[in-house]
């Protein structure tokens, strides 16, 4: 598991993709689904049904997003065209 410092937030986006999913989200969203990649979605469903549990707090839910980032950073990204690809993290400047 790759270390992130836990005061930062991170994105998860495609090595290929040439957007940003923190200052271009529109263009990167269309982009990542025009290929398939459907980043979101296989975020979501890696973070389960746990995520969404009212009494968790802010700390607990990013802490479940990080783990399921991280999982898709181990599987990679499947595209339509372009076979398997790399996902890596992208920082936001504010958490």
């Amino acid at each position: 598991m790759i270390e992130l410092d836990h005061n930062k937030k991170y994105l998860l986006t495609t090595k290929d993709n040439p957007k940003s999913p923190v200052t271009e989200f529109d263009e990167w969203l269309s982009w990542d689904n025009m290929l398939g990649y459907n980043t979101i979605n296989r975020l979501a469903a890696a973070m389960g049904n746990e995520y969404d549990n009212d009494t968790l707090t802010q700390e607990e839910k990013d802490e479940i997003e990080r783990k399921a980032q991280q999982t898709l950073i181990q599987t990679g990204a499947i595209s339509n065209s372009r076979g398997v690809t790399e996902y890596i993290l992208v920082p936001v400047t504010d958490k």
